[in-house]
């Protein structure tokens, strides 16, 4: 088990070359990153395992403080996991930087939470009030800092540092032979609190999901997939990337929106109210049924199928310079909003 007092002793140990002042002053810093954790409601353990690898941290402050790394011996596993009751988890808030997120279930009471720590990634894992949340950041291209007055007799010293702080691997990621990034969530069976998750620049899928709770996704330039989904209520929101949804069941409202991709639903039903919003995208359905359905694009066409018969909606089509086979319509007991531009409306029932 890895203890504060372990996780010290190894960067302390790790550190070797620098000053003893300096050492010690690392090693206050981390020490206090603990203790915030475990005011936080986190369990000493869990908080030293939500921590960097110990070689990660040398290497860096080494590298910071100029001096040359001594071999680590025993190699920390980047590969994190961590594990929470489900039952002490009312919400779980996963937020990420160039991050994708993977929802899945398993056979297991708990939350399980599994990702990797590259270098350049910070991670950090909160607890407090039935709310578990694990963040993502990236750590700053350069530590630079400077203090004082930039003059012509300092100025290319400043620089040099400045150069000399830079991250390269925080600065050009790509790796072409590095499988993408991915935090991985595993869920019980079926999950009574709250999940939210937001990340950026990468996908979000959930795969045979049960929540009882509110379920909501939010990411930007990449796609959302949902499989096999059933909560309370889902809302998907992206930007230049398509939504993708199939065999989901929400209680209350379902709301999907993008810009600059396509939406997709199919066996997609909502006690409720349904909401399909996108632009510059079309909107095609296949076996959607909900109470009040609005489908709304531009540039773009609506097509698909729903459930039930065209006469128990109550029908509003438009479109422009396009074709739309919908007679407008105020009786039935559901409600049916299309509205597109530069695109044709063909809604089969």
């Amino acid at each position: 088990m890895m203890t504060r007092e372990v996780f010290l002793n190894d960067l302390k140990n790790a550190l070797s070359g620098m000053d003893e002042e300096e050492i010690s002053s690392v090693l206050a810093y981390y020490s206090e990153m603990i203790d915030d954790r475990v005011e936080a409601g986190m369990s000493e353990e869990d908080a030293v395992n939500a921590m960097e690898p110990v070689k990660t941290i040398a290497s860096r402050v080494l590298s910071e403080a100029g001096v040359v790394e001594e071999k680590i011996e025993e190699k920390e596993s980047p590969d994190k996991e961590i594990r929470k009751s489900a039952e002490m988890v009312r919400e779980l808030h996963i937020t990420a930087e160039d991050q994708r997120v993977h929802l899945m279930t398993g056979d297991t009471d708990e939350i399980v939470l599994r990702y990797r720590i590259e270098d350049g990634d910070i991670y950090q894992l909160h607890e407090e009030n039935g709310v578990l949340t694990l963040e993502h950041t990236d750590r700053p291209v350069s530590s630079y800092k400077f203090e004082g007055k930039i003059t012509a007799e300092n100025f290319f010293d400043e620089v040099g540092k400045f150069l000399g702080s830079i991250n390269l691997g925080n600065l050009f990621k790509i790796n072409v032979n590095a499988k993408p990034r991915c935090i991985e969530v595993i869920l019980p069976r079926v999950f009574k609190g709250k999940v939210k998750v937001k990340t950026s620049n990468a996908r979000i899928e959930a795969n045979d999901v049960t929540c009882l709770d509110e379920v909501k996704f939010t990411t930007g330039n990449a796609r959302v997939i949902v499989n096999h989904l059933v909560a309370h209520s889902l809302t998907v929101a992206t930007s230049n990337g398509r939504v993708m949804l199939e065999d989901v069941y929400v209680r209350e409202e379902l709301s999907a929106a993008t810009s600059n991709g396509r939406i997709c639903a199919q066996n997609v039903t909502s006690d409720q109210a349904l909401f399909l919003k996108t632009s510059n995208g079309f909107v095609k359905t296949e076996d959607v049924d909900a109470k009040k359905i609005v489908i709304r694009t531009s540039n773009g066409s609506v097509s698909g199928v729903l459930k039930g018969k065209m006469e128990d909606y109550a029908i509003t089509g438009s479109t422009s310079n396009g074709k739309n086979n919908l007679t407008d319509s105020e009786t039935g007991e559901r409600q049916l909003t299309i509205k597109t531009s530069n695109g044709n409306i063909n809604m089969e029932f």
